[in-house]
C-alpha cells in the first residue's frame, strides 16, 4: 500500500494465505475506510480480507464475497450466492443480511455501498438496499427475465456510483440499460465486438466501459447505448475495468496479473 501524497512510506502485506493455491490470483475489489487505516479487499476466489495499516495485519474476514465497499461505520458485501450482508470491520462478523436469490455471475456496489445489484446465473437482476444506520438488508426490487431473450444470461452488470443507472450485457451481445424505480428495461440493442467480461459505469452516470476478450475497451454512451470509442493496445484480454474517481480516466486489468 502506497499513500498518493507519500506521507508515509509503502507497506507490504503477505495475502498468500488469503488464496488456495501457490499461485495466488488477483484482487477483484478494493474499498478503503475514509481515513484510509484500513483496506478492505476481495480475491479471486470470494475471499473478503481486512489489511490494518496500523498493526500491520491482515485478516480473513468472510469468505463468498465478489465485492465490498465501506457503508457508514459497517462494510457491505455482494455475495456469490446473490445475497447482501453487513459486517462489522473489525472481526467480519454479520450484521444484517439479505438471503441469496442464486449464484451471481457478476455483482456491482454503489460508492456508499447502500445499493448492491447482481446480474443472477437464471437472467434476473437483482437489486438490494443496504443501510447501515438502521441495520437492514432489504430486496428491492427484482427484474423477470424477457420472454423474447428467455435463454439468455447475463455476463456482467454494473451499478452507477451515486446509483442513478444500471447497465447490463447479456450473452446474446445486447447490452441493455434499466429503469431503477421500476426496474423495466429501458433500452436494448445489440453491443458489436465480441463477448462482455466486466462493465463500469463512470461517477456522472454518462459513459459505460466494457472489457473483453479481444483486447480491447469499448466505450458506451449510457443514453444511447452506441460505442463512441474502442481502446485497443493490450497485450491480452482486458479482464477488468474501473472508472478513476473524477472519470477522466479507466484502469484495466490484463492477464497475467498486469
Amino acid at each position: 500500500l502506497a499513500d498518493r501524497a507519500g506521507a508515509r512510506p509503502p507497506e507490504c502485506f503477505d495475502v498468500t494465505a488469503f488464496y488456495s493455491t501457490p499461485d495466488p490470483g488477483s484482487l477483484v475489489s478494493v474499498s478503503p475506510s475514509r481515513d484510509g487505516k484500513m483496506v478492505f479487499a476481495n480475491t479471486t476466489e470470494a475471499t473478503l480480507f481486512a489489511l490494518d495499516r496500523e498493526t500491520a495485519t491482515a485478516t480473513r474476514l468472510a469468505s463468498g464475497s465478489l465485492s465490498a465497499r465501506v457503508c457508514g461505520p459497517l462494510l457491505a458485501s455482494a455475495n456469490i450466492d446473490g445475497s447482501a450482508s453487513l459486517h462489522d470491520p473489525a472481526d467480519g462478523r454479520v450484521t444484517a443480511r439479505c438471503g441469496g436469490a442464486g449464484r451471481a455471475s457478476d455483482s456491482s456496489l454503489t460508492a456508499d455501498g447502500r445499493t448492491a445489484l447482481f446480474a443472477l446465473d437464471d437472467g434476473t437482476l437483482r437489486l438490494i438496499d443496504i443501510d447501515p444506520d438502521a441495520g437492514t438488508v432489504r430486496e428491492r426490487r427484482r427484474t423477470t427475465p424477457s420472454a423474447a431473450h428467455a435463454a439468455t444470461k447475463s455476463r456482467t452488470a454494473a451499478i452507477a456510483p451515486d446509483g442513478s443507472t444500471v447497465v447490463a450485457v447479456w450473452s446474446d451481445d445486447r447490452i441493455t440499460r434499466h429503469d431503477l424505480a421500476t426496474g423495466r428495461e429501458q433500452l436494448s440493442r445489440d453491443l458489436p465486438g465480441g463477448s462482455v467480461f466486466d462493465l463500469a459505469i463512470s461517477p456522472d452516470g454518462r459513459t459505460a466501459a466494457a472489457s473483453s476478450w479481444s483486447n480491447q475497451v469499448r466505450v458506451i454512451d449510457v443514453e444511447t447505448l452506441g460505442i463512441t470509442r474502442r481502446l485497443g493496445g493490450t497485450v491480452s484480454h482486458v479482464w477488468g475495468i474501473e472508472f478513476t474517481a473524477d472519470g477522466t480516466r479507466l484502469v484495466g486489468r490484463i492477464s497475467p496479473g498486469t
